[in-house]
This record gives C-alpha cells, structure tokens and sequence, in this order.
C-alpha cells in the first residue's frame, strides 16, 4: 500500500457555533484530521491553504454565507474538486436547491443525527478518493495509451496493434477493478451495453450475490431480473446520454433476498473516444435506516409542533436550541426570536438559581417532573408554568443539555387562589370566615407566648338583627351585615383582625395590648361606628352591638377556651343592656 493510500482524510468544518464545531470534530476527529473555521473568509484562507478533503459548511454565517463562500470554492481550479457538504437547520426545500446550485453534494441537517453525519462523510471521502483514483487512472491511460499509440504507430505495418491496444485496455479496466475494491460501498463499473465489468466485494456481501451471478450479465437481469427498476431504467435511457456525472440519485426496490432497501446512487459515464472504451461508474448507498430514521425525526417534528404546550431545548451553557409552536403561543417569542437566546430570558431574576438545580438534579439521574414556577413572557408579564424536562446526553455520555416542556398552569392557579380564597373568606362580607380566623388567632396566640404580650379577642353580636330580617327581607339583612363588616374594618389598626363567624356574630382580634384600658378605647370606638343609621333599600335602620371580650392570657392561652368565654362575656353584655360591651373577668365589669 501506498503512502498515498494510508494518509489520513482531513476535514474543514466551518461553523460560526462553536458547540456545533466541537460536536462535529468530536464525531468525526477519530477517523479523520480535523480543522475548524467559524467564518467564511477564514475558511477560504484554511482551504487554499491546506487543501482539505472535505469540507462541512455551514449555510448561515455572519460576514459570508455558506452558499458564497461554496460559490467562491468552485470558481477557483485549486479549491473546485474539494466536496462540499452544507450544514444546515433548515428544511426548505427551495434551499436544498440553492446549495446544490452552489456546487454542493450533500446535506446534513441540525441537530445533527451521529451516524448519518459519519456515514454521509465517510461515503463522500470515499467517492472523492474513487474519483481521484479513476482520475489518475485516467490521467495514467492517457499516458499509456499516447505511448501505445506511438508505437503502434510505429508497428502499424508489422504487427496491426489491435491486439496490443485491447490488452492495455484489459489492464486499465484491471487497474480500475483495484479502485473499485478499495471503496467500501457497494460499487460496479458497467459498460456501454450496462453488463457489468466489475464489482466490489462490498456490493456482493450487500445485494447476497456472487461473482459468478453478476460478471457479464445485464445489470437489468441480476437476482432473476430483481434489478429491472423502473427508475434504473430512466436513468440509463433518460439520463446518463445527456448527463456524464449524477449525484444523489435515489431508488427504492423490494429485493429478494434483502427486502425493501432504499439506494442512494452516484455516478459518472467514463469515455475515451480515441481508445473506444465506455464505462459507467456505478456507487451505491444504502440510505434505508437514515431514511427510517428522517421519517421518525419528522414525525416527532409534527408532534412536537402540534403540541398546545411549549416544548424546546436549551444547551448546557444555557442557550436555547430549539422552539416549538405551543413555545410560541404560550410565551409570545417565534423561533426566530428566540433560538440563541439565553434561557434566563424566559426566568424571573429570582428564579435565576432553578437553572442550576435542574441541570444538577436531571445530571444525578433523578427526573423533574411538574415543578410549577414562574416565567416570563415575551411583553413582560409572567405566568405559572408547569415543567417537565429530561437531559439531552451526546454519544459520549456528556450533558449536552436539556430538553423542557412547559405547561401553562396560570388558569389553573388562578382558580385554585379563588377556591383557597373563598375557602378561607365570607362571601357575603369579604371578611375571613370562622376556618381563617381561627388560624390566625393561633397564629396570634403563639407570638403572644413567645414575646410575652397580651391579646383581646371580642365577640360581637347583632341587636335587633333578626327583626331587621323578619321586617324587612333578607336581602336588606345581608346589606346590614356588609355594612357592619366595613364598618369594623374601617374601624380598626392594620394589624387587627375581624372576621364573620356566621349569622350576625363577628369577632375582632387585637394584638400586642399595653393594659386593658387600650381594649377599652377600641370597643368604646366600635360602639360609637354604630351611632350613625344604616341605609337600607332607601330607608334608615338603627342597629346596635354586644360585645364580650377575654384578654390573654388572664383569661387563658387556648383558642377554644377563649372563644367560649367571649361567647358568654358577649351574652352577659346583651344581659346588661343593649350597645354594650363585657369583659370576662368573674364580676363582668365594664371599663368607664
């Protein structure tokens, strides 16, 4: 083997992300050299430099894209002949074409599919080494047969070299069974009559046939005529008399022994009128599995798409990678907007350190699922998501990032604060109802303990109020009881309390006492919201209040304890008059 033959491939990748370079070199550095360029003119400089193998080039770049920078390649002799296979996030069809037009062969897609980039450049490198093979052979013969045909020339009459002239052709034809075999992808050479010349070992291993099936015959007639394809025909009738080269030619045939397979064929018609020699140059690529796996890419695309909730990605250094439609809907940012945008775009700055968490508990192989927080919309509001999220790990078991889908739960929470709400409140008065009132006077009792103070909790009751009902409907007492509730919440310091238990009953809850004298000023100022009449259905009702009253902890430390004593200090105080008030203290005095 030459030392042509074992030098190393070396490959150009050209990619203003740098995440995408480093991935690529990583899939690709173990069977080829590898260089890098993140702009257009810098690869240009790197290619007319040294000459890659291959070049990887991605389309959208910032100062050329990736179509000029091929354009420019295939318009100068040095760089022309160098593969150029773009890589691209796009998926429309119109820019295929473009890149094709530039003078590319082939397309990788992002994100990037491993074993479809390194089958895609391991099967260019080894048509571009076919193809300088078959050049130099060229190049030799052309060589061989000037030299042949000078001394046939010159033996014209002596020896009619005919005979000399068919023999270099049977060993050019045999140095171009030695190419063939090097490649290992299915390979045949036919003639001009398409009976095949020759074959690889690759393509019998492939297609279950052997040499003795295959040299000579018709390429239609193989496996019992299996090969007689409609679209080979086209290609052999309708094609290759006007086109010497083909690319990317695609067949998909039910074989016999292999099943259904779908082959990607490449080609070039080889003819050299002065020799009589006409070959066709057949490549195939069995495209079966990538295809399975575009189609499933492309299914869970849809479904990916379809989906009312925001799905998308984001790299390990907090990059989003990629946007779905309900992403869109849900946060108001397209695609476009957003891809490349830091995930804390979307994060409230006090809801910065959740990044770090989830990536550290996806990478402790726990999983995250439903963690309701908040985020940010694209016009500033922010709203309750649901997040489900999974990590994204490269072939060599790295964190590459993670992939989100996030659920919007703002409708959701917004019910279940009105339910805990209306849980917690009376409807009529607004005013926190028997359940609330009682965790808070336990809220208050224990802070009473812990700082030494003292609290009063009062007991009020309505006078009068069920004639009020009787007299004037129940409508007008509901009115009544609302107005009363505002009273007393108009009525009291911020940090009191009043609630409705029920019925006619209210309760307010005074914290942090000096003396008693203090709970004095309070009911005395209560009474008094009771001086002025009651407005109701347009008439003027007159409506009074009594209040029993317990202080904590003279009169003990127990919510039920003191709720029952305040209960029979308000009775007592209904017992000594209307528009009163009674402490529970045994005698039942009252503060002047």
């Amino acid at each position: 083997m030459t030392v042509e033959q074992e030098k190393i491939r070396t490959v150009l990748i050209v990619d203003d992300t740098p995440e995408n370079v480093s991935l690529l070199e990583a899939i690709l550095s173990e069977e080829y050299v590898t260089r890098a360029a993140t702009r257009g003119s810098e690869a240009l400089a790197i290619a007319r430099a040294t000459l890659p193998d291959l070049i990887l080039l991605d389309v959208m770049m910032p100062d050329m894209n990736g179509y000029d920078v091929c354009r420019v390649l295939k318009a100068d002799t040095t760089t022309r002949n160098i593969p150029v296979i773009f890589v691209t996030a796009m998926h429309n069809p119109g820019d295929e074409t473009r890149g094709f037009e530039a003078g590319g062969v082939d397309y990788i897609t992002k994100p990037f599919v491993i074993a479809a980039v390194r089958v895609r450049v391991k099967a260019h490198l080894a048509l571009k080494e076919t193809q300088e093979g078959l050049e130099a052979w060229n190049n030799n013969l052309k060589k061989r047969v000037w030299r042949d045909i000078t001394t046939i020339r010159e033996r014209t009459e002596a020896l009619q070299s005919i005979e000399m002239l068919n023999a270099e052709i049977q060993d050019a034809r045999e140095y171009a069974e030695n190419i063939v075999e090097t490649v290992c992808k299915p390979l045949v050479v036919l003639d001009c009559d398409l009976k095949i010349l020759t074959a690889n070992h690759s393509f019998y291993d492939t297609f279950k046939v052997t040499p003795e099936e295959t040299i000579g015959n018709f390429i239609h007639d193989l496996g019992n005529r299996q090969w007689d394809i409609p679209k080979l025909q086209v290609l052999f009738n309708d094609i290759l008399p006007h086109d010497t080269m083909f690319k990317g030619y695609e067949v998909e045939h039910d074989f016999q022994d292999i099943g259904r397979r779908t082959f990607l064929l490449n080609g070039r018609q080889i003819f050299r009128k002065n020799i009589g020699s006409h070959i066709i140059l057949l490549a195939m690529e069995d495209i079966t599995e990538r295809k399975v796996l575009e189609e499933e890419r492309a299914r869970l695309a849809m479904i990916v798409e379809s989906s009312h909730d925001a799905i998308f990605s984001v790299s390990a250094n907090d990059i989003i990678t990629s946007w779905n439609r309900g992403a869109e809907k849900i946060f108001g940012y397209s695609a476009g907007e957003i891809i490349g945008s830091p995930i804390f775009t979307l994060i409230p700055p006090e809801r910065y350190h959740e990044r770090g968490e989830i990536l550290q508990t996806i990478m402790n192989g726990e999983q995250v699922e439903h963690f309701d927080t908040t985020r940010i919309k694209k016009d500033g509001s922010q709203i309750y998501v649901s997040i489900t999220t999974s990590p994204l790990v490269s072939t060599d078991g790295i964190l590459s990032g993670n992939s989100v889908i996030a659920h919007d739960v703002t409708e959701r929470r917004r019910m279940e604060e009105i339910i805990k709400y209306q849980a917690h409140h009376d409807i009529l008065t607004d005013l926190p109802n028997r359940l609330l009132f009682m965790e808070l006077f336990n809220l208050e009792l224990a802070q009473a303990r812990r700082n030494g103070k003292k609290l009063a909790l009062l007991f009020l009751d309505l006078n009068g109020f069920k004639q009020v009902n009787d007299t004037l409907g129940h409508s007008c007492g509901d009115i009544l009881l609302q107005e009363v509730g505002q009273r007393l919440r108009a009525g009291i310091r911020d940090s009191d309390t009043v609630a409705r238990l029920g019925g006619d009953e209210f309760t307010v809850l005074i914290p942090d006492i000096a003396q008693t004298e203090d709970v004095c000023i309070v009911l005395k100022k209560i009474l008094q919201l009771f001086e002025t009449p009651f407005i109701l259905d347009g008439g003027s009702v007159d409506s009074s209040a009594s209040i029993g009253v317990v202080i904590c902890p003279d009169d003990g430390d127990c919510s039920e304890e003191l709720m029952k004593k305040a209960d029979i200090a308000m009775y007592a105080a209904k017992a000594t008059g209307r528009n009163t008030y009674q402490f529970y203290n045994g005698d039942y005095e009252t503060c002047e």
